[in-house]
């Protein structure tokens, strides 16, 4: 076996690893920026009802604590965000 065949294989595996995180983490970076940039409050949940992502326009125009953020439930956000609104059904329509 060809010891340096292997280990210049680890090393361009590792070097295309680090390039996609890289490559990854510039576009999260770029999210953010988008999201924090707008006026709009975005609240990001999949559909088993985590939390994703929003931006601080959204926790500052619904009073949100930042705690039920970092739980990742979206029952309390969405109940309390709701229950400020004159019209709930709208806030769900896609």
């Amino acid at each position: 076996m060809d010891h340096r065949r292997v280990i210049q294989c680890n090393i361009r595996d590792i070097t295309e690893r680090k390039k996609a995180e890289d490559a990854l983490r510039q576009s999260e970076t770029y999210l953010r920026a988008t999201l924090d940039s707008t006026g709009d409050g975005i609240l990001v949940v999949d559909n088993r009802q985590t939390i994703i992502t929003t931006n601080n326009q959204f926790i500052e125009m619904f009073n949100v604590p930042r705690v039920w953020i970092v739980q990742k439930d979206d029952n309390p956000v969405l109940g309390h965000v709701t229950s400020l609104m004159v019209e709930p059904k709208r806030f769900f329509l896609k």
